[in-house]
């Protein structure tokens, strides 16, 4: 073959040897980053508790999957004071009171255990018992063991059994106290008590009073009710220091009072 010819074979010789597809080649892109996320802010708590805004939402991410946002961490702030508590009291349901029922002694006001009496039964003194049972008694009245109300000073009473009704229906029958109900302050009937205020609200002199029962200083039984303030005040003479006793100053409110107290006879 003339050297022409054997130069243009070669040629084609190699370019039929190379491939014929044309091989771009691809990268791929880098997985997009995501964003991050969001963070919310707890709103300001109402009645008393906050409540946390909602998670942020994940940013967008490229190709790739975004990592995904952080949740809100807000914390509400201490909302307002609701609405005032119930009345003070030495009880607020009937669970407070074994056998027996939590009671107010003036309506709204402090809250008290009721004293359930029987009904007295058999006659231990038949020379100086009123009655044996309830049927002895007229209509209205209940056989009950005397003394009706808390013994405090003075000639002891008789302990016998007495047709007992009543002392009061009204507080408009107790000037300068109210008609508190059987079974409270240790009174087996209803009867009249002191009482210098009837709800906390009455107490106003001083900040954080109290209208509770407090006792007399005598003879340890309920008197009352009474105002009472921290610091100086008391419910018994218990909570008074050495040499003092709980007394009422000029205001009616229960204090400690130095000194000794003057009790009857």
């Amino acid at each position: 073959m003339p050297a022409r010819l054997r130069h243009v074979a070669s040629i084609l010789a190699l370019v039929l040897s190379m491939p014929t597809g044309c091989g771009n080649t691809v990268t791929r892109a880098p997985a997009g980053s995501g964003g991050a996320g969001g963070q919310g802010t707890g709103a300001a708590g109402t009645s008393g508790e906050g409540t946390g805004a909602s998670a942020g939402s994940g940013g967008a991410g490229g190709e790739g999957t975004g990592a995904a946002g952080t949740g809100g961490q807000g914390t509400g702030a201490t909302g307002a004071g609701g609405a005032a508590g119930a009345n003070s009291g030495d009880c607020h349901t009937d669970a407070n009171c074994p056998g027996s029922t939590c009671v107010d002694i003036t309506p709204g006001g402090f809250r008290v255990c009721k004293t359930n009496y029987p009904p007295a039964e058999t006659c231990a003194r038949p020379d100086f018992d009123e009655c044996c049972t309830t049927e002895d008694c007229g209509p209205g009245s209940t056989c009950l063991a005397a003394p009706l109300l808390p013994y405090c000073g003075g000639p002891p009473p008789l302990e016998n059994n007495v047709c007992a009704k009543d002392l009061c229906s009204s507080d408009d029958e107790c000037p300068g106290g109210l008609c508190a109900p059987a079974g409270t302050l240790n009174n087996k009937v209803r009867a009249c008590v002191s009482a210098r205020c009837r709800l906390d609200a009455d107490c106003d002199a001083e900040p954080g009073g109290i209208c509770a029962t407090v006792r007399d200083p005598c003879c340890n039984q309920p008197e009352g009710l009474f105002c009472v303030y921290p610091g100086s005040g008391c419910r018994s003479s218990s909570d008074c220091g050495q040499g003092e006793y709980c007394g009422r100053d000029a205001g009616g409110a229960a204090r400690c009072i130095v000194g000794d107290v003057v009790c009857p006879a």
